[in-house]
């Protein structure tokens, strides 16, 4: 988490939201991205978009699944959705976003059940 809090204040400095992210796997950071919202040119460069995206450029989808994706701030929505799409198998995050959050808003798309074609969601856990 403490890369994450730094990619989030590199961000920051930047003039962006401050979100960091980095996607493990076997231990080691195999990817990781500041969010880039609002200075540069593509509204959807969230952090774990980011990373998404580019480990689904570098491995096999069914590789994600043994991923654990750590950001400081929760999933929005959007995140959410790419990262149960990208069959990623456990999100550690940090801060709450309660509003907008893919757990704690009116819409946990990021751990329900009742989405069949995605199967079993991502195991959460909060730090």
């Amino acid at each position: 988490m403490a890369r994450c809090q730094e990619l989030a204040r590199q961000a920051r400095l930047s003039g962006n939201v401050p979100v960091g992210s980095v996607i493990v796997l076997d231990d080691a950071i195999v990817v990781e991205a500041g969010e880039t919202v609002p200075t540069g040119p593509d509204p959807f460069a969230h952090a774990e978009l980011i990373v998404v995206r580019e480990a689904l450029r570098k491995f096999e989808k069914d590789t994600l699944r043994h991923a654990t994706l750590y950001t400081n701030q929760e999933p929005c929505l959007l995140c959410s959705f790419a990262i149960r799409e990208a069959g990623i198998g456990r999100v550690v995050i940090e801060n709450q976003t309660p509003e907008i959050g893919g757990v704690s808003s009116s819409y946990p798309i990021l751990v329900a059940t009742d989405i069949s074609r995605w199967g079993a969601p991502p195991s959460v856990v909060w730090i």
